[in-house]
Protein backbone atom coordinates (compact mmCIF):
# COMPACT_ATOMS: atom_id res chain seq x y z
CA UNK A 1 0.00 0.00 0.00
CA UNK A 2 1.28 3.41 -0.91
CA UNK A 3 0.29 5.12 2.31
CA UNK A 4 1.86 2.39 4.48
CA UNK A 5 5.11 2.53 2.53
CA UNK A 6 5.19 6.32 2.70
CA UNK A 7 4.57 6.49 6.45
CA UNK A 8 7.16 3.80 7.22
CA UNK A 9 9.80 5.31 4.96
CA UNK A 10 9.22 8.83 6.25
CA UNK A 11 9.45 7.92 9.93
CA UNK A 12 12.31 5.43 9.66
CA UNK A 13 14.47 7.64 7.43
CA UNK A 14 15.14 9.92 10.38
CA UNK A 15 16.46 7.02 12.47
CA UNK A 16 19.05 5.67 10.02
CA UNK A 17 22.08 7.74 11.00
CA UNK A 18 21.29 9.18 14.37
CA UNK A 19 20.56 8.20 17.94
CA UNK A 20 17.88 5.60 18.44
CA UNK A 21 14.83 6.31 20.60
CA UNK A 22 14.11 4.28 23.70
CA UNK A 23 10.63 2.83 24.16
CA UNK A 24 8.94 1.87 27.40
CA UNK A 25 5.73 -0.13 27.02
CA UNK A 26 2.89 -0.27 29.53
CA UNK A 27 0.34 -3.03 29.92
CA UNK A 28 -2.28 -3.71 27.27
CA UNK A 29 -5.74 -2.33 28.08
CA UNK A 30 -8.86 -3.82 26.51
CA UNK A 31 -10.94 -1.34 24.51
CA UNK A 32 -13.86 -3.73 23.99
CA UNK A 33 -15.59 -6.26 26.21
CA UNK A 34 -14.57 -9.06 23.86
CA UNK A 35 -10.94 -7.90 24.15
CA UNK A 36 -10.69 -7.94 20.36
CA UNK A 37 -9.30 -4.39 20.47
CA UNK A 38 -6.55 -3.27 22.82
CA UNK A 39 -4.44 -0.21 23.47
CA UNK A 40 -0.83 -0.28 24.63
CA UNK A 41 0.45 2.91 26.22
CA UNK A 42 4.13 3.69 25.80
CA UNK A 43 6.67 6.45 26.16
CA UNK A 44 9.36 7.18 23.60
CA UNK A 45 12.46 9.16 24.51
CA UNK A 46 14.97 10.72 22.14
CA UNK A 47 17.60 13.37 22.84
CA UNK A 48 16.05 14.25 26.20
CA UNK A 49 12.55 14.67 24.74
CA UNK A 50 9.73 12.35 25.70
CA UNK A 51 6.38 11.66 24.01
CA UNK A 52 3.40 9.50 24.85
CA UNK A 53 2.38 6.97 22.21
CA UNK A 54 -0.65 4.71 22.39
CA UNK A 55 -0.74 1.81 19.96
CA UNK A 56 -4.19 0.48 19.06
CA UNK A 57 -4.50 -3.08 17.82
CA UNK A 58 -7.38 -5.28 16.70
CA UNK A 59 -7.45 -9.06 16.61
CA UNK A 60 -8.60 -9.71 13.05
CA UNK A 61 -9.97 -13.14 12.18
CA UNK A 62 -7.43 -15.30 10.32
CA UNK A 63 -4.82 -12.47 10.45
CA UNK A 64 -4.04 -12.06 14.14
CA UNK A 65 -3.24 -8.79 15.87
CA UNK A 66 -2.95 -5.78 13.54
CA UNK A 67 -2.17 -2.14 14.30
CA UNK A 68 -5.03 0.13 13.29
CA UNK A 69 -3.99 3.44 14.84
CA UNK A 70 -1.26 5.22 16.78
CA UNK A 71 -2.04 8.14 19.06
CA UNK A 72 0.80 10.61 19.51
CA UNK A 73 0.23 12.76 22.60
CA UNK A 74 -3.47 11.86 22.31
CA UNK A 75 -3.79 12.75 18.60
CA UNK A 76 -4.85 9.93 16.28
CA UNK A 77 -2.64 9.52 13.21
CA UNK A 78 -5.54 7.87 11.36
CA UNK A 79 -7.88 10.79 12.07
CA UNK A 80 -5.16 13.25 11.10
CA UNK A 81 -4.54 11.53 7.75
CA UNK A 82 -8.27 11.07 7.15
CA UNK A 83 -8.81 14.81 7.60
CA UNK A 84 -6.05 15.54 5.09
CA UNK A 85 -7.55 13.08 2.60
CA UNK A 86 -11.04 14.56 3.07
CA UNK A 87 -9.65 18.02 2.28
CA UNK A 88 -7.89 16.59 -0.78
CA UNK A 89 -11.08 14.99 -2.14
CA UNK A 90 -12.98 18.26 -1.87
CA UNK A 91 -10.74 19.63 -4.65
CA UNK A 92 -9.13 16.68 -6.47
CA UNK A 93 -9.66 13.09 -7.59
CA UNK A 94 -8.49 9.73 -6.24
CA UNK A 95 -6.10 9.39 -9.16
CA UNK A 96 -4.52 12.75 -8.22
CA UNK A 97 -4.02 11.43 -4.68
CA UNK A 98 -2.38 8.23 -5.92
CA UNK A 99 -0.03 10.27 -8.13
CA UNK A 100 0.81 12.53 -5.17
CA UNK A 101 1.54 9.56 -2.89
CA UNK A 102 3.75 7.93 -5.55
CA UNK A 103 5.77 11.13 -5.98
CA UNK A 104 6.18 11.55 -2.21
CA UNK A 105 7.29 7.91 -1.93
CA UNK A 106 10.03 8.56 -4.50
CA UNK A 107 11.19 11.60 -2.48
CA UNK A 108 11.19 9.78 0.88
Amino acid sequence: MLITDLVLRTYTRELNNGPKPTLKFGKAKALTESKSKIEIASKVSLNGNEANLNYRLANIKDRGWQFYDVLVEGVSMVSNYRKQFDEHFQRKSASDLIDLLKSKLKEA
